[in-house]
């Protein structure tokens, strides 16, 4: 049986398919990996890219716990699959509070553990919008909005958005994250953003950080914690230098001394302990030992991975 032609048969068809597994637990990306068939992965990876499978938690949880094997066996189709992810529509996540009148410079980023989370965009949403909007008082005006909102903005999950405002989410879970690995590749768990810096590394094809899905979970780390933690290590930084400087100042200015001169012991009862001296060279020490100990660590990690 020609597998290639026939799975490329299957695929063309006009249809949405799910993502089942076989007795084994195994789905089509995990059999296709396995054998090491690099047409067929790649099919499998033109048909997600062209929305041919359903977009629901089990299916796209099949995809991400092979991650891992994807970019280490088959690097350029795993970079292939991050840089084209399609973005899947949510419109039910914005409330009637989020369907009027919003002016977008950009995209929105936001994540959020729970699908779905209704009215998680209300709070931004409300500060772009124009004033005569958002600071409406009259009752009048208020009332009619909400009854012209309540005719055009159906109960529950509406299926399509109601304004020209669109949420879209990406299909993978924990894809800000670390997403799960498969058993049958040793477990455990990964951070796909990882990985793609690996996989970029190792091919040179540096392309895909250029992609929207990558350039929304780039933005959202930064905004999460990414900032505060490049703000955090300049001031260290920027303190670290400033203690070297004082301290290179402060030894130049006792060149010639011995450290019991230094110190201020008994015999030199007219000198002065050097305290600020002190300060600067166990401050030194400490910060260059904490990083030294810092770059190990990152060493040891990335040799066991």
């Amino acid at each position: 049986v020609h597998y290639t032609s026939v799975l490329e048969l299957m695929l063309n068809a006009d249809v949405v398919v799910g993502m089942p597994v076989d007795e084994t637990g195994k789905a089509a990306f995990n059999t296709v990996l396995t054998q090491g068939r690099r047409r067929l992965l790649h099919q499998l990876v033109e048909a997600f890219i062209a929305r041919k499978f359903m977009m629901v938690p089990a299916a796209m949880t099949q995809i991400t716990k092979l991650f891992l094997p994807m970019a280490r066996i088959f690097p350029r189709e795993f970079l292939r699959l991050m840089k084209h992810i399609p973005l899947e529509a949510e419109p039910e996540i914005l409330s009637n509070e989020a369907t009027g009148e919003v002016v977008l410079k950009k995209w929105l980023v936001e994540g959020s553990s729970v699908r779905c989370p209704k009215k998680m965009w209300d709070a931004k949403i409300s500060k772009l919008k124009p004033s005569s909007l958002a600071h409406a008082t009259a009752e009048e005006d208020s009332h009619s909005r909400e009854r012209s909102l309540a005719a055009t903005v159906p109960e529950g999950f509406p299926k399509v958005s109601q304004g020209s405002l669109q949420a879209m989410r990406i299909p993978f879970e924990s894809f800000a994250g670390y997403v799960p690995v498969s058993s049958a590749w040793g477990g455990g768990t990964v951070s796909p953003l990882q990985l793609m810096v690996e996989t970029a590394s190792q091919s040179q094809d540096y392309t895909v950080f250029g992609s929207m899905p990558v350039q929304i979970l780039l933005e959202y780390k930064w905004n999460t914690f990414a900032r505060a933690g490049h703000i955090q290590q300049a001031v260290f930084c920027a303190f670290h230098v400033s203690i070297c400087c004082t301290f290179n100042l402060l030894m130049a200015e006792s060149l010639g001394k011995s450290p019991d001169e230094l110190l201020a012991m008994n015999e030199f009862e007219g000198e002065e302990l050097h305290w600020q001296l002190l300060t600067c060279w166990f401050l030194t020490s400490f910060f260059s030992v904490s990083r030294l100990l810092e770059e190990l660590l990152i060493t040891l990690f990335l040799a066991l991975n």
